[in-house]
């Protein structure tokens, strides 16, 4: 699957997140979309092709930054979705670092919503956080 098409499904999700009123679900999809489609540009020669992409960047950063305000009305009415951006090739990351200060004896469950395991690995991924959560939170 390419860049381009990444950023299409990311983005094309956080309208249909958008739509139904799930902001920080939106919020983070269109991030990432964003980054994505962003890259693409960078690495499209094609004059038209370029003006295309800036002008949906363009429309995506703007919906993005209402939807942020909204996400941050969100976020004071209760429970919130945090992204949190790693550098490629870092180190010193794990769920444990990421997580902890979200996990401790007074969790008594963790919703995860649309969790995107497409992938035998993202499988395996899924298991190491959940056995964080089961250690920090017992």
């Amino acid at each position: 699957m390419s860049q381009m098409d990444s950023a299409v499904i990311l983005l094309k999700r956080a309208t249909e997140l958008d739509s139904a009123t799930k902001y920080e679900e939106a919020l983070v999809c269109y991030q990432e979309g964003i980054q994505l489609l962003m890259t693409v540009l960078k690495g499209t020669p094609d004059e038209d092709k370029r003006k295309t992409i800036r002008e949906k960047l363009e429309n995506y950063i703007s919906r993005a930054e209402l939807v942020k305000g909204y996400a941050k009305d969100a976020k004071r009415a209760g429970p919130h979705h945090e992204q949190i951006q790693i550098a490629e090739d870092a180190v010193g990351f794990s769920y444990a670092t990421v997580f902890s200060r979200f996990l401790d004896g007074s969790v008594i469950s963790v919703d995860i919503e649309d969790p995107y395991v497409r992938n035998n690995h993202q499988a395996i991924v899924s298991e190491s956080l959940f056995s964080v959560v089961a250690i920090r939170c017992v």
